[in-house]
C-alpha cells in the first residue's frame, strides 16, 4: 500500500499497476488512491497468486519492472523470482531473508543474466542506505588510496533511526531463525559473511558484521557501538554488490551506536 501510494505522487511519463491476491483488496487501495486527487494514479488492477505460476506469467509479461512487498519472501517470493529471471523482466524485493536470498542466487542468476534480468533483492532499509553507501565510499577510497594504501576498509554506523519492523518483517526473521535452530541450513551459513558470494575470489572479513560481537569504540564513528541487528543481511548484500562489481579486497563492517540501540 505505501509503495502504490508513493507512486501515485510521482510525475513523469510511466504507467503501473497494483497487483495482489484478491481483486477486492487491489480495488480497494486502486479507490483510496483515486479519491486522494493522484498525480498518477494505477493504470491497471491485476490479480495472481503466488503459487500461480501462469497466473504469474501472465502478469509478469505486461511489465518492464515488478516491485513486490508481498513477504515473507520465503514463503511467497520464489516463484516472482523464478519467473521475472526466465521472461527478462527486472524484479525488485523487500527481502531480508539471506537463505532465501543465496536459493534464489544458486537457482536464477544465470538465467537472469542471459535473459537480461536485473533481480534486486533487499531494495528497502535493508539494504539500500547500507549498499549505496558502501558503494559510494568506495569509489571516494578507491581514489584516495591509489597512490598509497591498497587495501580499503569501509565502516557503517548508525547513529539513529525512527519507526520499527513490521509484521512482515518480523516473520521473516522468525522463518529463518526457526530454520537455522532445525539446522535445515548448509553448514556454516549462517556465520559465512560471504554466503551471498558463493564464489569469492579474495575474502577478507571473518565475521559476517565484520564489527565484531562485542560493543567497542569506533574512531571513525566517535562513539560506542555494537554489530547492527540487520548486519546478518546487509553487510552479505554488501559484499555481494563489491564482488559483482569486481571490487574484491575490501573489508566492510556495520554497527549501531548505542544510543541508536537503545
Amino acid at each position: 500500500e505505501l509503495v502504490a501510494h508513493y507512486l501515485s505522487t510521482l510525475g513523469g511519463k510511466f504507467t503501473y499497476a497494483i497487483a495482489g491476491r484478491s481483486m477486492k483488496k487491489v480495488n480497494t487501495l486502486a479507490t483510496k488512491i483515486r479519491a486522494g486527487h493522484a498525480r498518477h494514479p494505477p493504470q491497471d488492477l491485476l490479480v495472481a497468486r503466488a503459487d500461480d505460476l501462469p497466473g504469474l506469467r501472465r502478469m509478469v509479461k505486461q511489465a518492464r519492472v515488478i516491485l513486490t512487498a508481498a513477504g515473507p519472501y520465503t514463503k511467497y517470493g520464489s516463484m516472482l523470482v523464478q519467473v521475472c529471471a526466465e521472461e527478462g523482466v527486472h524484479y525488485v524485493d523487500l527481502s531480508g531473508e539471506f537463505l532465501w536470498q543465496r536459493e534464489m542466487i544458486d537457482q536464477f542468476h544465470s538465467i537472469a543474466a542471459r535473459t537480461g534480468a536485473k533481480i534486486i533483492v533487499a531494495g528497502g532499509y535493508d539494504s539500500v542506505p547500507f549498499d549505496l553507501g558502501a558503494s559510494l565510499a568506495f569509489e571516494k577510497l578507491e581514489f584516495l588510496s591509489k597512490s598509497s594504501a591498497p587495501e580499503i576498509t569501509i565502516t557503517s554506523a548508525v547513529r539513529g533511526m525512527r519507526g520499527w519492523m513490521s509484521g512482515g518483517t518480523l516473520q521473516a526473521g522468525t522463518l529463518t531463525a526457526e530454520k537455522i535452530i532445525r539446522g535445515d541450513v548448509p553448514e556454516g551459513a549462517s556465520s559465512d559473511p560471504y554466503y551471498l558470494v558463493p564464489s569469492v575470489a579474495c575474502p577478507v572479513d571473518q565475521e559476517f558484521s565484520g564489527w565484531g560481537k562485542l560493543p567497542r569504540y569506533e574512531r571513525a564513528v566517535g562513539a560506542v557501538g555494537v554489530p547492527h541487528f540487520m548486519a546478518a543481511v546487509n553487510s552479505r548484500i554488501v559484499r555481494r554488490s563489491m564482488a559483482l562489481l569486481g571490487r574484491h579486497g575490501v573489508s566492510y563492517a556495520e554497527g549501531m551506536t548505542i544510543g541508536a540501540a537503545v
